[in-house]
Formats: structure tokens, sequence, C-alpha cells
């Protein structure tokens, strides 16, 4: 059975929204406000190799891994919650320009 690509972006916004609806429980918890963000950032990959496979572009593929490495230097400087705000906006616009090109 094929499934269009529909599915998949269904499939991305419903774990985003897993994701939104966990950091919106969570207020005092800061382990879970990165499980969160982090489920919520795993929804962008997958959005960007679903877009990357089915457009059989590349540039998804070097999104992820710009995000990944962003991720991981957010990871480390944890302490500056600030800079995982802008880092999620940008990925977010970044994930809606590609889309839309």
């Amino acid at each position: 059975m094929y499934l269009n690509i529909y599915f998949y972006i269904f499939f991305s916004f419903l774990i985003f929204f897993i994701g939104l609806f966990g950091l919106i429980l969570s207020k005092r918890n800061s382990f879970l406000i990165l499980i969160s963000l982090e489920i919520m950032f795993m929804s962008i990959h997958l959005n960007f190799s679903y877009a990357a496979f089915f457009l059989d572009d590349i540039f998804g593929i070097v999104a992820i891994l710009f995000i990944l490495s962003m991720l991981g230097y957010s990871t480390i400087i944890f302490s500056i919650s600030s800079f995982n705000l802008v880092l999620f906006v940008a990925i977010l616009l970044l994930s809606i320009f590609y889309i839309l090109y």
C-alpha cells in the first residue's frame, strides 16, 4: 500500500502536538520540558525527511544535519533557556520556508 505525503505530514503534526501538550503540562520540571522540546524537534526532522524523500531534494537532509548539530549544542548549554526558544523559532521558520518552497 502506497501512502501519500498527507499521511506523513499528519503524523508529524500529531507528534508535534504531543510534544506541545507535554510542554504546556510540565511547567516546573525542566527535564520534561527538554523531552517535550526534543519530541517537537523530532517531528520537524520527520517533516524535513518526508519532504526530502517526496521532492527528491538534498536540502531536507542538510537541514536535518544542521538541526541535529544545533540541538547538540543547545543541550550542552541548556542553562541558557532563551537559546532553545530562538532555535525552535528558527527551525520552525526554516521548515515552513522549505515546505512552501
